[in-house]
């Protein structure tokens, strides 16, 4: 796929009504993604109901642009970027 292609798609993919924001989704930075989020967020709940043990870890994605949901955590490896959470099950 080209790059003016994905372009193309990326900004006339709308998840969302954009035109109003809805007053309980006025303080949500992902508004506009949140039905994605939620569905990805559902799916995952039911794969992680199954028992056992689980390992959680966190990671840094590196990014120095600009985006509100950006972290600084000082002493580390790569001090700026995005945080993101993740779980895995632990064997035996």
């Amino acid at each position: 796929m080209t790059r003016d292609r994905f372009s193309l798609l990326r900004n006339n993919l709308h998840v969302v009504d954009t035109d109003t924001v809805r007053a309980r989704d006025a303080g949500n930075p992902l508004w506009k993604i949140q039905p994605v989020l939620t569905a990805v967020k559902n799916g995952c709940e039911k794969i992680l109901r199954a028992p056992g043990r689980y390992s959680v870890d966190e990671q840094m994605i590196p990014f120095t642009g600009k985006c509100h949901l950006r972290q600084l955590v000082k002493n580390k490896h790569r001090p700026v970027g995005l945080k993101i959470l993740w779980s895995q099950p632990v064997k035996g």
